[in-house]
């Protein structure tokens, strides 16, 4: 779904006339041509790994040539506006059947791109009212519901607006300067303000795309989710270097120096599946053109979702706390109280009451949650005025620690406890709490030793702890 940089406009054009061509085979997040050897694509990467991949968009032609652009609904000069009727063709097409699809049962990957439009027309006055923020996050936020709603079995990789005042630099010639002006005015000729305005607007739209996408919002189902990937955030031109000057390099760039050539192409569908395999932490906001395809980690054989992304960084946490050396027995108490805490906080964040189940049955199983925190922790749980710091102040004894009750303190000195369960605030803080003192809980893991425990520290059981896409096919 997107606009002309996912219709490939240009992608293969020697002269500017090509740039109206739609390339959509070679199109770096659904094109199909040939295989990954010969053109470098989203959808060629995924089929070394499943040569039953359908959907991909084939050869040249506009979006309905439905026989070969396939699920590539992406229209040339689309803005924000459009895309809830790109969702709703998108649907359209899945329930047909298009490629060979089936609509109920084929786990899907849609990319979602779209704002350079926007921005690059958000200077014009007359047409300043469909570039606003407001506007913008109202259409994006209106065609991700449609997805939601509609599309089963689906992860969507939400792409960033371009920093389109790039173009300032590739005003090159003649062709490209005229070009510019119906392409791209506001970000090749904005000065001054202007262009501090345009990119202040460029961070405030992709700053409303990661918090849609973060929110929780379309993570209310088990099969289906919205993950940001930031690679196009802070993308500059290439450069190279000639004759001992530094030039920016326009074989990455098609004849009107706006488009991706095939070698644009290529690079960003690199920078696409490595952010789609990384972690949260570690998903890169610009390209590198050296870049080359990454295999998944054994350990993490999956693309990464918010959900998944957490239960991961705690069972590492866990499974690193294994292998440290034995404690003292006052350290073994200490760091006892401390897991304690941690899974009372874990806990409480469980999306479901089934969850919540298996969670206690698991963990109280292993001894690593008295009968007593288990009762408490419930009563918090059902009673909604009832917030996770009355289970601290009025059943872990104060000499576990000054923690919680710093904790408690910052909250009401917040006013949080009086909105929210403190749980809610405190849970970044908790596993926080975890990764410091992962050293010293060897005495509560190390000294058990049982089948069992192990088995609990095991990847794909620890991760089945918390529900998400793509948890339970670790």
């Amino acid at each position: 779904m997107g606009d002309s940089l996912t219709a490939a406009n240009g992608a293969k054009a020697v002269k500017p006339l090509d740039v109206l061509t739609q390339y959509r085979g070679i199109s770096w997040c659904i094109g199909g041509d040939k295989s990954m050897e010969h053109v470098v694509t989203l959808p060629n990467i995924l089929r070394k790994y499943n040569t039953d991949l359908r959907g991909f968009s084939l050869d040249e032609g506009p979006a309905d040539t439905v026989s070969l652009s396939h699920l590539n609904v992406a229209v040339p000069g689309s803005i924000a506006l459009d895309m809830p009727g790109q969702a709703r063709e998108l649907v359209k097409r899945l329930k047909m059947g298009v490629h060979g699809v089936d609509w109920q049962n084929d786990w899907k990957v849609i990319t979602f791109f779209i704002g350079g439009n926007d921005l690059c027309k958000a200077c014009i006055r007359r047409l300043a009212d469909l570039h606003t923020l407001e506007s913008f996050v109202s259409n994006i936020t209106a065609a991700l519901d449609v997805l939601h709603r509609e599309v089963p079995r689906a992860f969507v990789n939400l792409v960033p607006s371009p920093d389109v005042t790039e173009e300032r630099k590739l005003n090159k010639g003649l062709v490209c300067s005229v070009l510019h002006i119906y392409e791209c005015p506001c970000g090749a000729y904005s000065r001054g303000e202007g262009t501090k305005t345009l990119k202040l607007l460029q961070m405030q739209y992709n700053d409303a795309l990661r918090n849609l996408a973060t929110s929780g919002r379309y993570d209310t189902k088990d099969d289906f989710t919205v993950v940001y990937q930031p690679f196009v955030q802070n993308m500059t031109t290439p450069t190279i270097m000639v004759d001992g000057v530094e030039e920016y390099d326009l074989d990455f760039l098609a004849p009107d120096c706006f488009h991706f050539s095939d070698k644009g192409h290529s690079v960003a569908a690199v920078a696409l599946w490595n952010n789609m395999l990384a972690t949260v932490e570690e998903k890169k906001t610009t390209v590198n053109v050296s870049d080359t395809v990454n295999c998944p980690d054994q350990s993490r054989p999956y693309f990464t979702t918010y959900l998944n992304n957490r239960a991961a960084r705690v069972t590492r946490s866990v499974a690193a706390a294994a292998e440290a050396p034995p404690q003292d027995e006052h350290l073994e108490r200490q760091t006892t109280d401390w897991l304690h805490k941690s899974l009372a906080f874990l806990a409480a964040q469980l999306p479901d009451r089934e969850a919540e189940d298996d969670f206690f049955l698991e963990f109280a199983s292993y001894g690593l949650l008295r009968e007593e925190e288990v009762v408490a922790i419930r009563g918090c749980m059902d009673d909604a005025g009832l917030p996770m710091c009355s289970y601290l102040r009025e059943v872990l004894p104060a000499q576990r620690g000054s923690a919680p009750e710093l904790l408690l303190a910052a909250a009401d000195e917040e006013g949080v406890e009086k909105a929210y369960p403190v749980w809610h605030v405190m849970l970044g803080v908790v596993v926080g709490a975890v990764i410091v003192c992962q050293s010293i809980a060897i005495a509560v893991l190390w000294k058990s030793g049982s089948k069992r425990r192990q088995d609990l520290l095991s990847h794909g059981e620890s991760l089945s702890l918390l529900s998400g896409p793509g948890v339970k096919y670790v």
